[in-house]
């Protein structure tokens, strides 16, 4: 028994310690567990999100690409979207993984983890900006060359 309660405590603390969001809901995405990682993202404290509908969370363009997700989600246990949501006026990114364990007699919801890829996402749009900007530059570049080299091809014929 005791080697089962230390288990337990063990993952107990990586749950509460990790910087991503576990969350346990029941069948109709209602939050029965979230881990207090949620304060430090949402600056909101798990008691306060106890029993409330997960989707309350996303903004309305993500819940329905969330919705249109959870359409399979009878035919799969396991199914991963990125969604954004607003946090403190500010829009973040986040990796979600939904697996479904309502059938499990151990846990008898959804586990849903949420990886937060707000930076990730920066980094991808600042990336796309730079390519658009060297397509311009060369372009530009490539338009610039063309006309002398028109002018002397010109006057060698």
């Amino acid at each position: 028994m005791e080697k089962l309660e230390v288990q337990t405590d063990m993952f107990r603390e990586l749950i509460e310690n990790s910087c991503d969001i576990t969350v346990v809901t029941d069948k109709d995405f209602k939050i029965r567990y979230i881990s207090s990682s949620v304060t430090d993202i949402f600056g909101q404290e798990p008691i306060a999100l106890l029993g409330r509908p997960i989707f309350e969370f996303i903004n309305d363009k993500s819940a329905e690409d969330w919705k249109d997700a959870f359409s399979s989600f009878a035919d799969h246990k396991t199914i991963d979207v990125s969604v954004r949501i607003p946090v403190n006026k500010e829009q973040r990114y986040f990796s979600a993984q939904f697996n479904n364990l309502v059938d499990d007699s151990q846990v008898r919801g959804i586990i849903v983890k949420l990886h937060d890829i707000t930076e990730i996402k920066k980094r991808e749009q600042a990336l796309i900006e730079s390519n658009q900007h060297l397509d311009q530059v060369f372009y530009k570049t490539t338009h610039d060359l063309k006309a002398p080299l028109r002018s002397v091809l010109g006057l060698i014929r």
